[in-house]
């Protein structure tokens, strides 16, 4: 099977009724939604189905319900489909969905986090002396070499998202960001002003991020099950020491996009899946790195596409051989894995070679086994 990463986003992606379409009807979203109520201290399930988009665009309420979803669509995912992936990632905000996914923070921690994270980002922005613009059509050389130009230590102007290759993001003192921007548009680049509380990923959010530093000292952080790609650096955490730090330097440090699919990519990554909503990363994706396909589970078609292509990917068992490295890999309680299994009992299943039955041993003896005679099959 094709290496694949669970990719999750963050600001911006927010809207009202976000999700529905997929965590209705699932008990694990409802259960998840009565316990961000009880940290949080309100109903974030309403605010998130009804809104208002006013308050749900806050960043002190983002940030929450931007995780939550998310957290949601990676249960979803892993109830559904439950293939275990070869990297988490997230855009901003979503790297502590991309956390929560490897094991590395609880849900519950990850809550309380985004929440004084939004409260400390709205409260370092108070001073209303930052401002955020997106540029397309300008190459990154000309971002960087304006955003020199006008920069100064008191007021900094500084490239805060490497999105895709046509657009980019520079966060920073109004005043030397209002510079650049004239300098872009003169040159030829389309600017548009962004709609944001603050100078998010850049120098001026240094209070918001000494505050965190210190509330990320109240929690207990675990081994990740899977890598997961820092926004920093472009490559994976290292340890649970480069984690924190790593945290406390995404608030003031670019989010390096473009150098984290490249990343994966060099690295045998074939497939993305988008997990929360819109499709964000999945349209950045495309821009970056035409070998890796996203498919969305905010997309109807890319939903029922996701699927059919992992339920496919069984129907390989006529060379079973080629199941070895995925048995370790699935959920033996996904319904994915349970759909496959009553298929290979009606006709493959009970028929197998002698080279494919160290497959079959392998199944036999791991908790996939027990799943296999949950479902009545108790012999092949």
């Amino acid at each position: 099977m094709n290496r694949m990463a669970l990719l999750f986003p963050g600001q911006g992606s927010q809207y009202v009724g976000m999700g529905a379409t997929w965590h209705s009807g699932f008990a694990e979203a409802d259960r998840l939604f009565e316990e961000a109520a009880d940290i949080l201290g309100y109903d974030l399930k309403a605010l998130c189905m009804a809104g208002p988009m006013t308050k749900l665009s806050r960043t002190f309420y983002t940030q929450p319900a931007l995780l939550t979803i998310s957290v949601i669509a990676f249960r979803r995912y892993m109830h559904e489909i439950g293939i275990i992936p070869e990297f988490s990632a997230g855009h901003s905000l979503g790297e502590y969905s991309a956390l929560v996914s490897s094991g590395v923070l609880s849900f519950g921690d990850a809550l309380r986090l985004v929440q004084e994270r939004g409260r400390f980002m709205e409260e370092a922005a108070m001073t209303k002396l930052g401002s955020m613009i997106a540029i397309h059509g300008a190459e990154l050389g000309e971002v960087e070499e304006c955003c020199r130009l006008y920069s100064t230590v008191d007021q900094p102007a500084a490239i805060a998202y490497y999105n895709s290759p046509s657009q980019y993001v520079v966060s920073g003192h109004h005043t030397s960001v209002a510079l650049a921007a004239g300098e872009l548009e003169q040159r030829g680049a389309q600017i548009t002003r962004l709609q944001v509380s603050g100078p998010f990923h850049s120098p001026l959010m240094q209070p918001a991020a000494d505050r965190l530093a210190a509330e990320l000292q109240k929690y207990t952080l675990n081994e990740a099950k899977w890598p997961v790609i820092s926004n920093v650096t472009a490559q994976p955490y290292r340890d649970l020491d480069s984690i924190r730090q790593g945290l406390i330097l995404q608030m003031t440090h670019p989010v390096r996009w473009i150098q984290t699919v490249q990343y994966m990519m060099n690295h045998g990554v074939k497939q993305g899946i988008e997990l929360g909503p819109r499709t964000v990363l999945k349209n950045l994706v495309r821009e970056i790195s035409p070998n890796i396909e996203v498919l969305s589970l905010d997309r109807d078609l890319d939903r029922f596409e996701l699927g059919q292509s992992h339920m496919d990917a069984f129907s390989l068992i006529g060379n079973c051989v080629n199941l070895l490295p995925v048995i370790s890999e699935v959920r033996p309680d996904s319904t994915f894995m349970r759909t496959s299994i009553w298929r290979l009992s009606g006709q493959q299943g009970r028929h197998i070679k002698p080279q494919q039955q160290v497959c079959w041993e392998r199944a036999r003896n791991g908790s996939m086994w027990r799943t296999m005679a949950s479902c009545g099959i108790s012999e092949i």
